[in-house]
């Protein structure tokens, strides 16, 4: 007799033992083959987001960008592309991130008895939910407008606001750009305060302002004393208020940390102390446009100039326009150091 078994059906024919007739049971053991495992579906690799370039980008400037499952990735402005305009970009997943799984222990040759139930799986760790909420650590920050806050090296930067565009778990700081300042500052997550979601960066039509950094400002040119007592040129980058100390770009992108102020001496300006800036240190006087453009039209050699003193008693500075004029009035806060690409 033949009968049908399995999934999916299989024919098997069966020999009626001795003793048994029509409508009798008899029990038997059929050799079914059991259905292959089905291969788990492939996951992507890459995901489409789409981005707000942050303030002060333009093409070639490279930023960061947070992913929901937590990974950061760096990309760069396209061409044609400024700050605020959206761009889509691929990304990788969490999936492509993660590496192929340990090898297995060799198996006992005698296997163990069937347990009908599936043997437990470890799931692998799922990353923390993003929180939605105001941040709760540094980790968090990427993304969001924060404002300077409680510094003491740096008081002029306090209530500066910006957007951190990435946390460096390293060095336990974030990374913010400060509006309409450039090059972007590594700051402690104790010295930001996080702004409301509504708060917008203002857009402004001036040169971007560079960050101070110890008595200097990031870009200054400045010279290096070398072990062997020779000088060469380099530019500040930043400066670090725990060391005490400056990371100098010694040329072709090459960095030079931990160096002491008293290795490193002005190659713009002159040595003597002016208020908190230089003999000879350029500035921008921005006020000074909505002044002149009362009477006149406004050039920028009436808004640059050079410092030339300034009065301890009354905390004012002397300016010298590059226009010939002489500004004999001028606030600390006035004043701004302009960073240049290419200095």
């Amino acid at each position: 007799m033949s009968v049908m078994a399995g999934d999916p059906p299989q024919e098997f024919t069966l020999t009626v033992p001795d003793g048994l007739g029509a409508g009798d049971l008899m029990e038997v053991d059929l050799p079914v083959d059991e259905p292959a495992d089905e291969a788990p579906p492939e996951e992507a690799l890459t995901e489409k987001l789409v981005v707000a370039v942050p303030p002060g980008l333009a093409p070639g400037d490279p930023f960061s960008v947070e992913t929901a499952w937590g990974g950061v990735f760096e990309i760069t402005v396209p061409d044609g592309v400024f700050e605020g305009d959206s761009i889509e970009v691929e990304l990788p997943t969490q999936a492509s991130q993660e590496g192929p799984p340990p090898s297995q222990p060799a198996r006992d040759p005698s296997p163990p008895p069937r347990d009908p139930s599936p043997p437990p799986r470890d799931p692998s760790p799922e990353p923390p939910p993003r929180n939605l909420g105001p941040a709760t650590c540094a980790a968090e920050l990427p993304g969001r407008r924060v404002q300077l806050v409680k510094l003491v090296a740096k008081p002029v930067m306090n209530l500066k606001k910006g957007l951190c565009i990435s946390y460096d778990p390293e060095r336990d700081r974030c990374v913010v750009l400060i509006d309409n300042m450039a090059p972007a500052v590594a700051v402690k997550w104790d010295n930001l305060q996080e702004l409301p979601a509504h708060d917008v960066a203002q857009r402004s039509n001036e040169p971007p302002e560079a960050p101070p950094a110890g008595i200097y400002y990031a870009g200054d040119k400045v010279m290096v004393e070398r072990t062997n007592g020779s000088t060469s040129e380099a530019m500040i980058v930043e400066y670090d208020e725990v060391m005490e100390t400056y990371v100098v770009d010694v040329g072709a992108g090459v960095l030079k940390y931990g160096v002491e102020e008293s290795y490193v001496a002005p190659a713009e300006h002159s040595k003597i102390r002016c208020g908190d800036h230089f003999q000879g240190r350029k500035v921008r006087i921005p006020h000074l446009k909505h002044m002149i453009s009362l009477s006149r039209r406004v050039h920028e050699a009436d808004l640059n100039g050079t410092i030339r003193d300034h009065d301890d008693k009354t905390g004012r500075y002397v300016v010298h326009m590059n226009s010939g004029a002489i500004e004999r009035n001028i606030r600390f806060s006035e004043m701004k150091v302009v960073y240049h690409l290419t200095k």
